[in-house]
């Protein structure tokens, strides 16, 4: 009788594992050529693996489920499953109660979408072009403006300021999501900004809108390495520099990713 030990069985494993994550980058690659061209082949194999984890995590373990799960995360962001500003993302994540996985993945691609259709107006221009131009330009306003400290005093106010400025630039995702939603997420993304270091108009500005933009989990998103490079990098130890840094390395990635 043939005997498998436990050194033949890891390595079978890995062995099909890396075929796994070898056809959903090929799969990528063809749906999201802009996502692998920009990052490369090692790093979407992070984002494999890491949409793999979390789908296997949320009971979604064959493959049509986990590739799935995956292009959802190319198109929401790493930490999609805990936005609050995607709700639907969790609540049919974990209802393992009535719903079969693949039940579930089905409904998590259709409701995914349904929000995409609603806010892709945000991102386009009149003729429905993906455009980035209109909130990087201000984008841009943001880095010129006031960097005077958020005080404690302050904060309510600038709070109302930056949900008003993204129901502006958002109107689409702001309407879906509800006012609440949205001033909710600001006060969140406010107080993640403190905690590296922004403390003025500026750089919390910044950082709010591209975290609005980004998903809640663009800080750590194996999507948007630059992101937590910048934010940790020992060598930029001023938080206007590292910013700065922020906002230019965000507008050109924004450019690449999804101007035609």
């Amino acid at each position: 009788m043939l005997r498998i030990r436990g050194e033949q069985r890891r390595a079978f494993e890995a062995a099909s594992a890396n075929l796994f994550v070898e056809r959903i980058y090929e799969h990528l690659q063809r749906y999201f050529p802009r996502h692998c061209a920009l990052l490369g082949a090692e790093q979407m194999q992070r984002v494999i693996r890491h949409g793999w984890t979390k789908s296997v995590h949320y009971g979604l373990t064959t493959e049509p489920c986990v590739r799935s799960y995956i292009d959802l995360t190319c198109v929401l962001g790493g930490g999609f499953d805990e936005d609050p500003l995607l709700p639907w993302a969790a609540e049919i994540l974990r209802d393992r109660q009535d719903l079969e996985p693949l039940v579930r993945s089905d409904r998590l691609y259709e409701r995914a979408w349904a929000y995409i259709d609603a806010i892709a107006s945000d991102v386009r221009d009149d003729q429905g072009r993906p455009t980035t131009d209109r909130f990087v330009v201000e984008l841009n306003h943001f880095r010129n403006a006031p960097d005077r400290p958020v005080t404690p005093a302050l904060r309510p106010t600038f709070t109302a300021f930056l949900a008003a400025e993204l129901t502006r630039l958002f109107p689409a995702k702001c309407a879906y999501v509800g006012e609440a939603a949205v001033i909710a997420a600001v006060a969140e993304a406010m107080d993640c900004s403190q905690h590296y270091g922004f403390a003025g108009e500026r750089a919390i500005g910044l950082f709010v809108t591209m975290r609005f933009l980004l998903g809640r989990g663009f800080t750590n998103d194996p999507l948007l390495p630059w992101v937590e490079q910048i934010l940790r990098d020992p060598t930029i130890p001023d938080p206007r520099t590292r910013s700065e840094r922020l906002h230019a390395r965000g507008v050109s990635i924004l450019r690449q990713w999804w101007t035609p």
